[in-house]
């Protein structure tokens, strides 16, 4: 017989009941054991079709199918990698029918195993990636959806790797990106503000250059003009001593 159509119609017996009977959870654990390869895969599977259909199913239902499932899980007939990758707990991803299916889901485990042994296996390295539909370490949202989720089901202390997560997450969040494009612009900032500098400090080099060039220009006109006034008073003494020879002349 198909492994998954035996394992459905274990779970499919189970919702007919009334209240959770735990014969049809070691039932399903001794297939699990009896043979891993084939039934593991063929419960995952049915977890996945019968949590997808929670929105069809009433309260009784959801609550001896999440308490199957449960047993499965704490009592590790199945691995913790198996189910939870089915599950995206957010305010788009779930119902309030899917929710009560959560709800009694994890709480059967808690139960079971206790809270502090829940958040050991959530906080487990090797489970994280499971988890990463329940509790995605790089969505504050999500990660703030699922924190207070379990907190109102009374698991709150079972979000202790959630709530570090969510730390790292908002320290993120809150460093200032940029850090060395900021460094970069101040660097060119200084580079051209320095060849500015250089480039005013040649600037008035050649002003004062310029003014020195005027004050030799202005020196040289000086001595010209002082050397012409000399001359034309040489001539004029050279004239009047002229004249003189020429009186004394005709006199004479």
């Amino acid at each position: 017989r198909d492994p998954e159509q035996l394992a459905n119609m274990v779970v499919e017996t189970c919702s007919q009941e009334t209240s959770y009977t735990r014969f049809y959870g070691l039932v399903s654990a001794q297939l699990c054991r009896a043979e891993p390869m084939r039934y593991i895969l063929a419960f995952d599977k049915v977890f996945a079709s019968w949590y997808a259909a929670c929105d069809t199913l009433d309260h009784q239902k959801l609550r001896t199918v999440a308490m199957l499932f449960a047993h499965l899980l704490f009592t590790d007939a199945v691995p913790w990698t198996a189910f939870l990758p089915h599950i995206e707990l957010s305010a788009w991803t779930t119902s309030p029918a899917s929710r009560i299916f959560l709800k009694i889901f994890f709480q059967e485990i808690a139960a079971s195993m206790g809270v502090a042994e829940l958040a050991k296996r959530f906080a487990d390295p090797e489970i994280a990636p499971a988890l990463s539909g329940i509790a995605p370490p790089d969505s504050e949202e999500d990660l703030k959806y699922a924190i207070n989720f379990f907190t109102a089901i009374g698991l709150g202390e079972a979000t202790r790797s959630m709530r570090v997560a969510l730390q790292r997450c908002e320290a993120r969040a809150s460093a200032k990106p940029g850090d060395s494009s900021l460094s970069s612009s101040s660097s060119s900032f200084s580079s051209s503000a320095s060849s500015s500098a250089t480039s005013s400090s040649s600037s008035g080099s050649l002003s004062d250059d310029g003014s020195e060039e005027g004050a030799v220009v202005q020196r040289s006109k000086k001595r010209r003009t002082g050397d012409s006034k000399g001359r034309k008073e040489d001539k004029k003494k050279n004239k009047k001593k002229n004249k003189k020879k020429d009186k004394k002349d005709k006199k004479k």
